[in-house]
């Protein structure tokens, strides 16, 4: 490369200094590690011609190196403006002065137009016809692309152009490099780009759609992480055994027209179209029967009243008494009619049991006093007695005893105050039709009566809303009694253990009726009704030798909570 043409900074060409204006004096080169010297220096004596001139650039060139003289353009010929003189023809080097240009000739019609030579060209000689040069002529003639070349930045000979000088050629060989960088960063980007793209199309492809091995009835398959079971089997031919097709009474259609297999995946059972992890483990089985497809219609099935008729200390009806349903259906298939109960009735049970068995390692009895309050210091000394043996019992009260007898009122807040239960035992104990035993001798509407007017009275004197656990007179609640009286009371109490207190047989046969019980017996005696004179003495000698067997005595509510217990306990089993 010319000398003249600049130097390199960094992959940068910077353009030599301009010469300074005549007789400007000469301008000090830059301070650098390499003394340079000016275009001007390098040229002593020659006088610089066009652009550069003009603006007195100088052109910085290494020490030692011959600068090269630019290369002169021809100035493009420019109209003449309105009004001005015509430029005169310019003359032929050499020429005297005054003569002017030899006119262009006319060229003679059907000779083609001859293009002026190419700079840089070889011509070939008149006569001779032009030979294109060889690859390896054409190869040693070119530049590197990284090369600063002139002539690609110079305008052509003889254009109408504007002069381009030396340093604006310098300056787009500069742009083009920078933009040839520019294109080698993009490019450099497009491709680590397209890189991170394929990393990722890879990462996904294994995560998502590469196989993943299982085995099915002990054999290694690769299958598609999205396959399912049935898809597997199907694939690889895997034999299976259907279920059967029956029909609406459970007879056999068909051997093979159920399911086409089961299968479980690692130990639990799986549906055909559910798909499989990598390492599962399938076992397939004989598919489950299938019921053909059929038309059915549906009636009512009405909920009872069922008595279990068993003998138990406590009386409860359960269940909801919703009714079921039965559907009669017709096999498509078969043809085949049968009825199926598609839903059974919730009946309405009077269950009948004890909590004995069911109080586990509690030894616990509930005690429970009938007919009071009573006057003669009955009920007060059994509260006593009860108190003084931190004992808690139960008291089926008379409703209209409370009212009747002296201090009926503040006998029954006492026992409430106390921690007792406190229940009816009906408002008069079925008197009248009722004979006083029995509420089944009496309507509907009376017996209900007898209920509710012993809740009032209870209410009346505590001043919330009583139990609703009763004890009908004489213990009698059959099924016709209970349906009437179904939701207005809890359930019904009866007994386990009869002291038989009412006859009076002694104080001592009473105490040794007392002592027989067993955990989670209910135990019948009396505070009103009559003399009970025998019933304080027999409980007053009774209650501290239970107490050293390690008895506990409780109220009904909190007994019946031991069978609820027991119950859920029993369910959980069942359904685990």
């Amino acid at each position: 490369m010319n000398a003249n043409k600049g130097k390199h900074e960094q992959g940068r060409i910077v353009p030599n200094a301009s010469p300074a204006a005549p007789g400007a004096p000469a301008q000090k080169p830059a301070p650098t590690g390499n003394k340079t010297v000016t275009y001007r220096q390098a040229h002593a004596g020659q006088q610089p011609s066009g652009p550069a001139a003009q603006k007195g650039t100088a052109h910085q060139m290494p020490q030692g190196q011959a600068p090269a003289r630019p290369q002169q353009q021809a100035r493009p010929s420019q109209a003449p403006a309105p009004g001005s003189r015509p430029a005169q023809q310019a003359r032929p080097q050499g020429a005297p002065q005054g003569q002017q240009a030899a006119q262009p000739q006319p060229r003679p019609q059907g000779v083609p137009q001859q293009m002026p030579p190419q700079a840089g060209r070889p011509q070939p000689h008149a006569g001779q016809p032009r030979q294109r040069p060889s690859a390896h002529a054409r190869t040693q003639a070119q530049p590197l692309p990284h090369q600063y070349q002139p002539a690609r930045y110079a305008a052509a000979p003889g254009s109408r152009q504007n002069y381009v000088s030396e340093a604006q050629r310098i300056d787009a060989y500069n742009r083009e490099q920078a933009q040839t960088k520019r294109k080698r960063k993009r490019n450099a980007k497009i491709f680590a780009g397209a890189a991170a793209a394929v990393a990722v199309v890879a990462v996904i492809y294994a995560n998502f759609f590469s196989p993943i091995n299982v085995t099915v009835d002990g054999t290694d398959y690769s299958v598609g992480r999205s396959d399912t079971i049935a898809q597997v089997v199907a694939n690889n031919n895997i034999a299976t055994t259907p279920g059967r097709l029956l029909a609406v009474d459970g007879s056999v259609i068909s051997a093979d027209g159920g399911d086409a297999f089961s299968a479980t995946v690692n130990g639990s059972d799986a549906s055909a179209d559910a798909t499989l992890n990598a390492g599962d483990t399938v076992q397939i089985g004989t598919g489950a029967d299938k019921t053909e497809d059929y038309t059915e219609t549906t009636e009512p099935i009405a909920a009872q009243w069922v008595d279990s008729t068993e003998r138990g200390a406590f009386h409860e009806v359960t269940g909801t008494g919703t009714d079921g349903v039965k559907a009669t259906r017709t096999g498509s298939v078969s043809g085949i009619t049968a009825d199926v109960v598609e839903q059974e009735p919730s009946n309405l049970t009077i269950e009948r049991y004890s909590v004995r068995g069911e109080t586990g390692d509690d030894k616990v009895i509930a005690l429970t006093f009938d007919d009071g309050p009573w006057h003669n210091n009955q009920t007060s000394d059994i509260l006593d007695i009860l108190q003084e043996n931190g004992a808690k019992a139960t008291f089926f009260v008379i409703g209209e005893n409370i009212s009747k007898i002296s201090g009926g009122s503040d006998l029954v807040q006492r026992e409430k105050d106390a921690g007792m239960q406190v229940c009816t035992h009906t408002y008069d104990h079925a008197a009248g039709s009722g004979k006083g035993v029995n509420l089944s001798y009496m309507s509907p509407d009376e017996q209900r009566d007898e209920i509710t007017k012993g809740y009032e009275a209870i209410r009346n004197v505590i001043g919330e809303e009583p139990s609703h656990v009763v004890r009908t007179p004489g213990g009698n609640y059959p099924l016709s009694v209970a349906q009437n009286l179904y939701g207005l009371i809890d359930y019904e109490v009866d007994w386990n253990v009869d002291t038989e207190d009412w006859r009076r047989p002694g104080a001592d046969a009473i105490k040794q009726r007392i002592l027989s019980v067993k955990p989670g017996d209910v135990v019948l005696m009396h505070d009103g009704g009559g003399d009970r004179s025998q019933t304080v003495e027999a409980l007053r000698a009774a209650l501290p030798q239970l107490k050293a067997q390690g008895y506990s005595f409780v109220t009904i509510d909190e007994l019946h909570d031991y069978h609820e217990r027991a119950k859920q306990a029993q369910d959980d089993s069942s359904n685990s």
